[in-house]
């Protein structure tokens, strides 16, 4: 894995807030509020939406069941999703990021259901602004963080309500970016995300291999979309929520 953090070397007098929510179960609207939300589920739905938005997919819209999404079926829309990180049956996609080329997801909208991922973005509506975060375009959320000038809060999706390590580092990949450019006031839970990911980056095979989501993951099959995922910069996008359509679109 290409593990290396791009290093900031201008550091602004400005400071921010940092602080990272542990799961999707934990977010909490009215701390939201105000702030800039990064929603993170590096295995694999962030993931997805990121490659997807990059190889020219026009928007994602997250819903919280299979039903939901049946519901808004269309011409021109993808059902993607999983359960259990299995495809749902009659699902056109599952949640492999592999699966979005951009043959198959040029100009097309994806409804798209997740067990964790889908789960966070839809409890984090009450944030400011809420972007879509993964190692594929780790610095291009850290440069946004940046101009924005807001708290920042990371929400973990975590996994079926637990802690999940992957998540964590990528919080921590993002609190250590942070603070190579701005000034910030991390709790102590965005402090350990960051200790966590400095400790980790420069052997991450290492490192997850303790993880329960990572290990389940790799038993189904999926090693490609491990390896994928932890890739940085892959796709330098920026997917925003827009909460008045509910829909996840680019913006420059």
């Amino acid at each position: 894995m290409n593990c290396r953090l791009n290093v900031f070397k201008q550091k602004s007098n400005r400071m921010i807030e940092v602080s990272v929510t542990a799961t999707a179960r934990q977010a909490d609207p009215h701390r939201l509020a105000g702030k800039a939300a990064v929603v993170i589920d590096v295995l694999r739905a962030t993931s997805v939406m990121v490659t997807a938005l990059g190889n020219g997919a026009g928007s994602v819209i997250p819903v919280s069941s299979p039903d939901e999404a049946l519901l808004i079926k269309a011409p021109g829309r993808l059902l993607c999703g999983e359960r259990e990180a299995v495809r749902i049956a009659g699902f056109d996609c599952g949640n492999s990021p592999l699966e979005f080329t951009t043959e198959r997801v040029m100009g097309k909208t994806l409804v798209m259901t997740t067990t964790n991922g889908t789960e966070a973005i839809l409890r984090s509506v009450n944030a400011r602004v809420v972007m879509i975060g993964s190692f594929l375009n780790l610095d291009r959320i850290i440069l946004e963080l940046v101009r924005l000038e807001l708290p920042v809060e990371l929400v973990c999706s975590g996994t079926k309500g637990e802690f999940s390590l992957d998540d964590f580092l990528l919080a921590g990949a993002l609190v250590s970016g942070l603070a190579q450019k701005i000034r910030i006031g991390a709790t102590d839970l965005a402090l350990l995300a960051r200790s966590t990911w400095e400790q980790a980056e420069s052997d991450l095979c290492q490192a997850l291999e303790s993880c329960s989501h990572y290990r389940y993951l790799r038993e189904l099959g999926y090693e490609q979309d491990l390896e994928y995922c932890f890739l940085q910069n892959l796709h330098p996008v920026l997917p925003i929520l827009q909460t008045d359509s509910g829909k996840i679109v680019l913006i420059k």
